[in-house]
């Protein structure tokens, strides 16, 4: 099923078991809270297979052990019912071997969505509308069989050699109790939707959630919801409102269509399905979109199974997608992880974007209000010299006329120089700089020891105590504050910034954030990594 990280040979008598007298074990894929996946040999019609163990608590009762068997057989049955569906992985049978179940399913060579993140950083747009496309067309036709599926994550979806995206674990094997909320809703509690927490039944609306924050991680490399702390991370599930900074809109308004709060209110499967596919189009033929993302070899991206430039190693490794004359393999380390390739960012309305790093500018009204400004000083410098003539001043009058035309003159020249310095804030993985008119401020990454937006401001913990003095007796940011934090920028300076893209910028760059709606002790400000 999953081909990732080997574990071979070390599990000792269970390399070679024979399970149900017939699936010979090979070695082991990976092993997780609710069982463990081997490869394994079918000796009976010859070929190789994914073979799950099913772990049930030793705590469990006798009562509870055979709900969870039934279920577990129940469930695999319905899940075969989609063996037909490209996108879904297909269970072969379903056994028991000393009283636990065992799940056959066909052998994927492939990694997982949240390895290849892991391994490469975010995804191209192009690439993760065609992933999406094939996960909402796999939970389509479940959500058709009454089949939810209650776990959608990044490690629940292949990525096989040959661009295949397949669907795993449809809660055949997720029925014990979740260990991070006891007896609590089935799920991983950043791509959980809300209403899970509220004590609704599983809704089919609720796995579009859990995809909608799948694909928001995979193209911005970021978890939308996750936190340091669970209670955090449930807060943020509950009431936080992400911004998607590197989606372009054809991909950001069906993310976030899902991402919607309240059920009744979030994108359908069929118009997600429909929108994705748009979106997957229109990508693949923007110049912008990487070369890895399109699936020119034919096969059509429409049912999510076609076959893009392979990314995925057979090892568990992951490659850059092939190189084409005229594009540049240049790596940027984003994230903290060196050498990533370089991923095409899309240009956001609010933000100018080049050379890797993200630019907010000053606000459109506060450079009318300057050009406004600028002309009536202007024009109030010439006044003198339009009405004199006309009533006729004595001469010794035009010296004070002078006077008065040098003082507007040159508020005008200020007011037209700061139209020509805009304010500017640039974020990237090196430094975080502000230009307020004349001034630039630059911090360099390894004078930042931590970072937050609060309070529509970034505050920012030095490293050092000493880089505070050029900013000490300042009345308007940056400028430290009597805790001793670097009040930087001001977000209503900017135009269209919040508190949230600013975030989601930060993260994206590596700086490591603490941000919550009240006040925030500055032991929050934990450090960079």
């Amino acid at each position: 099923m999953v081909k990732g990280r080997r574990v071979t040979a070390g599990t000792g008598d269970a390399v070679d078991r024979r399970v149900a007298g017939r699936y010979r074990l090979a070695e082991q894929l990976g092993a997780g809270a609710y069982g463990t996946v081997w490869r394994a040999f079918d000796e009976i019609l010859g070929v190789t297979v994914a073979a799950k163990e099913v772990r049930i608590s030793p705590a469990a009762s006798l009562e509870n052990t055979a709900r969870i068997l039934a279920r577990v057989e129940r469930e695999a049955r319905m899940v075969a019912k989609l063996r037909d569906h490209p996108n879904v992985v297909t269970v072969l049978d379903v056994v028991r071997d000393e009283g636990l179940p065992w799940i056959i399913m066909e052998f994927i060579p492939s990694v997982s969505l949240a390895e290849a993140i892991r391994a490469r950083g975010a995804f191209p747009p192009g690439e993760v509308a065609r992933i999406g496309v094939a996960v909402l067309a796999a939970l389509i036709a479940a959500h058709r069989a009454g089949i939810t599926h209650r776990d959608v994550k990044p490690a629940n979806i292949l990525i096989g050699e040959d661009g295949r995206v397949v669907l795993v674990d449809f809660g055949v094997a997720v029925h014990a109790a979740e260990p991070t909320i006891t007896e609590g809703p089935i799920g991983t509690l950043a791509y959980m939707a809300p209403e899970q927490f509220e004590g609704t039944r599983m809704l089919s609306a609720s796995d579009f959630f859990s995809l909608g924050a799948t694909l928001y991680y995979t193209v911005e490399g970021v978890s939308a919801f996750s936190r340091p702390t669970e209670a955090a991370t449930i807060q943020a599930v509950l009431n936080e409102h992400p911004h998607l900074v590197r989606a372009p809109e054809p991909l950001a308004s069906v993310v976030l269509g899902f991402l919607v709060k309240d059920p009744e209110r979030r994108l359908t499967g069929d118009a997600g399905l429909a929108a994705l596919r748009a979106a997957a189009t229109e990508l693949r033929q923007s110049p912008q979109e990487s070369d890895a993302a399109s699936t020119s070899d034919g096969s059509s991206a429409s049912d999510g199974s076609s076959t893009s430039d392979a990314f995925v190693t057979l090892d568990g490794g992951v490659r850059a997608h092939a190189e084409r004359p005229g594009t540049e393999a240049a790596g940027t380390a984003v994230h903290g992880q060196p050498g990533e390739p370089q991923v095409p960012r899309p240009v956001q309305p609010d933000s100018v974007e080049t050379a890797g790093a993200i630019r907010y500018r000053e606000a459109a009204l506060r450079r009318a209000v300057g050009g406004v400004l600028a002309a009536c000083a202007l024009a109030a410098a010439a006044i003198p010299w339009i009405l004199g003539p006309a009533i006729g001043l004595p001469a010794w009058v035009y010296a004070l006329a002078a006077l008065w035309s040098g003082f507007f003159g040159c508020w005008a020249a200020a007011f037209a120089y700061l139209l020509c310095r805009p304010d500017v804030l640039v974020l990237d993985e090196t430094s975080l700089r502000y230009r307020r008119g004349a001034e630039a401020h630059v911090l360099p990454r390894q004078q930042v020891s931590g970072v937050r937006v609060r309070a529509g401001r970034i505050e920012v913990a030095l490293s050092d105590p000493t880089d505070a003095a050029h900013y000490q007796g300042r009345c308007e940011p940056p400028h430290i504050d009597d805790a001793g934090v670097l009040l930087f920028c001001r977000l209503e300076d900017l135009s269209g910034v919040s508190d949230g893209k600013v975030l989601a910028a930060l993260r994206r760059f590596g700086y490591d954030v603490a941000v919550t709606a009240a006040s925030t002790p500055r032991e929050s400000l934990r450090p960079a990594r």
